[in-house]
Order: C-alpha cells, then sequence, then structure tokens
C-alpha cells in the first residue's frame, strides 16, 4: 500500500502516457509546416492517411527498375502464362536470296550459290529450312522445275547425292537424295524422268545456342560418286527463323 501512495504519481503519468501512444506515434517527417509544431505527436488518423498514400502509390504499380534489384523477381514469382507473345521480344527471321539453277556433279559438298547467311542468336530455338523463291517461273520442258531438288543419275533408285544443313562449318543436318526415276513412253521410246523434291521438304530444328553469339549457316549440296550423279537446287532460298 505504502508503494502505491508514494508512487502514485508515476502511476498516472504512465497510465496517460500509455492512453496517448495507443492512438498515436511519432513520424520522422512532418506533413506540413504546422504539421507537429513544438514536437507534438501524430495522430492516428494522419499515421493511417501517410500509409493510405503509400499503399496506393505501389498498388498503382510506381516501383521502377531502378529499385529490383537483378534477379530480384524469381521465375516462381511469376504466375503461369502470365507473359505473351505480345512481351517478348519480336521472333527474328533471316531469308536469303534464291540460289537460282544450281547444279554440282562433285562428290565434295560445297555451299549452294546465295544459300548462305549469319544470325545472331537470343538462345531460343531456330527453324532452319529451304523454301520455293518467289517469283514466275516458265517450264521449258520435262526435266525444268519451278524450283525444286532435282536428283541427277542414270539408274533408278540410285543415290544421287546429298544435301548438307551446315552451322559454323559443321554438319547439323544431312540428307541423302535418291533419284526416284520414272518410266513412260514418249514417241515409241522408253523416258525417264527424275521426280523433285520440293523445297520445304527440307528442314531441322537448332537448338543449344547462346545469346549473343552469331552464327553462320548454310546448305551445301554434293554428288554420289558415279560419273553421271548429281544435285541440282533449283530456285529454293534458306530460312532462319526464331522459334517463340
Amino acid at each position: 500500500m505504502n508503494f502505491f501512495k508514494h508512487n502514485l504519481l508515476s502511476i498516472l503519468v504512465c497510465l496517460s502516457l500509455c492512453a496517448a501512444y495507443a492512438s498515436a506515434t511519432t513520424l520522422t517527417r512532418p506533413y506540413g509546416s504546422t504539421d507537429y509544431a513544438g514536437g507534438q505527436k501524430a495522430v492516428g488518423s494522419k499515421v493511417n492517411t501517410e500509409f493510405d498514400t503509400i499503399v496506393n502509390w505501389l498498388n498503382g504499380g510506381n516501383i521502377s527498375s531502378t529499385y529490383i534489384a537483378t534477379g530480384g523477381i524469381a521465375t516462381a514469382n511469376i504466375a503461369s502464362f502470365a507473359i505473351t507473345n505480345a512481351k517478348l521480344a519480336t521472333s527474328t527471321l533471316t531469308v536469303t536470296s534464291s540460289s537460282s539453277v544450281y547444279t554440282t556433279t562433285s562428290n565434295v559438298p560445297a555451299t549452294v550459290t546465295n544459300l548462305s547467311t549469319t544470325y545472331t542468336s537470343t538462345g531460343r530455338p531456330l527453324a532452319i529450312s529451304l523454301e520455293a523463291y518467289p517469283g514466275t517461273y516458265v517450264l521449258g520442258g520435262v526435266n525444268t522445275y519451278a524450283s525444286g531438288v532435282l536428283p541427277i543419275s542414270s539408274g533408278t533408285n540410285a543415290s544421287a547425292g546429298s544435301l548438307f544443313f551446315v552451322k559454323d562449318s559443321s554438319t547439323t543436318a544431312h540428307f541423302p537424295l535418291f533419284n526416284m526415276l520414272t518410266s513412260g513412253v514418249v514417241g515409241g521410246a522408253t523416258a525417264y524422268n527424275a521426280i523433285p523434291y520440293q523445297c520445304a521438304d527440307f528442314k531441322y530444328t537448332e537448338t543449344g545456342l547462346t545469346s549473343g553469339v552469331t552464327y553462320t549457316f548454310e546448305l551445301k549440296a554434293s554428288a554420289y560418286s558415279g560419273s553421271s550423279d548429281g544435285v541440282s537446287v533449283i530456285n529454293c532460298r534458306l530460312v532462319v527463323r526464331e522459334v517463340l
């Protein structure tokens, strides 16, 4: 009892301060020139207003990239399917000019005329293909084709040669060519007409590329081995297309 008598004033002061702090706190910066004048404490409504302002500012998307640490947003924190194609880098495309009518009878692979190009990778897979070069072509005879790859060989179903897709001097895809001959009677004599491949028959997907590295892609062709073997690449073009 003596304790409460001698310390009553101190107890009353403490209770008063606790009641004040229950609804107020101290801020380090004022709201204006008259707020907190003379060291006044901030009332709860002022604090709530300040926090509302901060929350609204954050919800408005006002955090610039300057304040986001490198790697600060982990893949796990990105919602599935949240990144759409519109937000991806533009898919790039490289197309060569036409091969015109290129023919080889050598068994040493050589680059087809015009079918070579460079491409700086973003690290995404690439679709490498041939396609018909757009234009108007006039067929001049039985063995003249507007576009395609024509095997040349004297034997039925004989190997005529090969096409090679090459990246930086290394073969990445190899397509053997066979001369699928058809026979018929023309003017009383048996005739053989080679069936061409379409330019679009030749394609593959390149993976494992390094972002920022420039690669060279080309198409090479070679004959098989016989003196009558050969390959013609007619009005095709090389296409390098990034796969999203």
